[in-house]
Protein backbone atom coordinates (compact mmCIF):
# COMPACT_ATOMS: atom_id res chain seq x y z
CA UNK A 1 0.00 0.00 0.00
CA UNK A 2 2.51 2.16 0.62
CA UNK A 3 4.87 1.36 -2.26
CA UNK A 4 1.91 2.27 -4.64
CA UNK A 5 1.35 5.38 -2.53
CA UNK A 6 4.82 6.74 -3.42
CA UNK A 7 4.24 5.73 -7.29
CA UNK A 8 1.56 7.65 -7.10
CA UNK A 9 3.11 10.87 -5.57
CA UNK A 10 5.97 10.11 -8.35
CA UNK A 11 3.21 9.88 -11.48
CA UNK A 12 0.37 12.16 -10.87
CA UNK A 13 1.90 14.63 -8.49
CA UNK A 14 4.56 15.11 -10.65
CA UNK A 15 7.12 14.51 -6.98
CA UNK A 16 10.46 13.67 -7.90
CA UNK A 17 12.31 12.86 -4.13
CA UNK A 18 9.98 11.15 -1.80
CA UNK A 19 11.65 11.97 2.11
CA UNK A 20 11.32 9.82 4.83
CA UNK A 21 9.14 11.87 6.38
CA UNK A 22 6.16 12.02 4.15
CA UNK A 23 6.22 8.30 3.80
CA UNK A 24 5.91 8.22 7.52
CA UNK A 25 3.16 10.28 7.23
CA UNK A 26 1.65 8.26 4.70
CA UNK A 27 1.87 5.35 6.81
CA UNK A 28 0.31 7.13 10.08
CA UNK A 29 -2.79 7.67 7.41
CA UNK A 30 -3.13 3.68 6.79
CA UNK A 31 -6.67 2.09 8.78
CA UNK A 32 -7.33 -0.95 9.29
CA UNK A 33 -10.70 -1.05 8.01
CA UNK A 34 -11.22 -4.77 9.49
CA UNK A 35 -12.20 -5.84 6.04
CA UNK A 36 -10.91 -9.05 4.85
CA UNK A 37 -7.73 -8.75 2.24
CA UNK A 38 -8.76 -9.62 -1.39
CA UNK A 39 -7.61 -12.85 -2.79
CA UNK A 40 -4.90 -12.91 -5.49
CA UNK A 41 -6.03 -14.17 -8.94
CA UNK A 42 -4.80 -16.96 -10.35
CA UNK A 43 -4.50 -16.73 -14.28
Amino acid sequence: MVRRAVENLKTLHGETDVRPEMIERIKERIVDTGAPAKKATKH
